[in-house]
């Protein structure tokens, strides 16, 4: 029972852990967002007050001023040209020196497109992340993941040594999910859909009040926009006493929870990957 207990509050603290990585990030996604709207042309959305003391847009401020705000976008221009550079001099050439095997994944992935999309946004963020992993059955996966899905606890190794916590926030419909958890009977698929069935939007405000989270300002951690079935994967670098040959030691592993947002611990399992790390580069 003790042991049960400690197991709750453990993965409790791990779902905490992540949700203060994603909200310490909140700075960063607004930045990103900013950067966004500057490279495709919305340069005067930045909001200021105008003389009454209301918050407006710099343009609608310019605009009740008599002046037309104007856009010159460089911005743009240079990013599309980073990019197509990328694509002519890398991704043209890249196929014809990769052996058999890593040409497969490349074609199966379409990295020539992903690897484009994941500098572009590199150049407008600062930063991008991939997902590599492999399904059941399949070969190796690449996946470009949103910044608005990520997190990861602070760091301050540029090489990123000292991660501790790392994971990405999932929407999946019903079916998707339950393959991703290769569920492998009807009750422990059935099991799955009542966690996202009974009450589960009063069950998920229950939880983020009991972590002390702010469940407004951190709506998109809880909750999906989309309608579907929001999961939460969470890796973490665990240490496991072990004793071997008489002699004891600590190591140190990486360790998978899937959680739904009301706090249930959908899957958990050590990294499957022979590298014995997290998926995400």
């Amino acid at each position: 029972m003790e042991n049960t207990k400690n197991t709750i509050e453990r993965n409790r603290a791990v779902l905490h852990a992540a949700y203060n990585a994603w909200m310490a990030a909140a700075p960063l996604r607004a930045c990103r967002l900013r950067n966004k709207r500057y490279a495709y042309g919305d340069q005067w959305a930045d909001v200021v007050r105008d003389a009454q003391g209301r918050w407006v847009t710099e343009r609608a401020f310019y605009t009740r001023n008599g002046r037309e705000p104007i856009t010159n976008n460089l911005i743009r221009q240079l990013v599309k040209t980073i990019v197509g550079r990328f694509r002519a001099q890398v991704i043209d050439e890249r196929p014809a020196r990769l052996p058999d095997k890593l040409k497969s994944i490349h074609e199966t992935n379409r990295l020539d497109e992903l690897d484009s999309r994941a500098l572009e946004e590199f150049v407008i963020s600062g930063c991008c992340v991939q997902r590599v992993h492999t399904l059941p059955g399949e070969t190796a996966v690449v996946e470009n993941v949103g910044l608005s899905r990520f997190f990861v606890n602070a760091m301050t190794d540029v090489r990123g040594r000292d991660c501790e916590l790392v994971g990405q926030l999932h929407d999946m419909s019903l079916a998707r999910l339950l393959q991703q958890l290769q569920c492998t009977s009807r009750r422990q698929a059935s099991w799955v859909r009542r966690l996202y069935s009974d009450h589960a939007d009063e069950r998920t405000a229950q939880m983020a009040t009991a972590l002390g989270a702010d469940v407004q300002t951190g709506t998109d951690f809880w909750y999906s926009r989309t309608g579907k079935c929001r999961a939460i994967e969470v890796w973490t670098l665990d240490s496991r006493e072990q004793m071997s040959r008489g002699t004891w030691t600590v190591t140190m592993v990486w360790h998978c929870r899937w959680f739904t947002p009301m706090g249930d611990l959908l899957a958990e399992y050590d990294s499957p990957w022979p590298h014995r790390s997290h998926p995400f580069v």
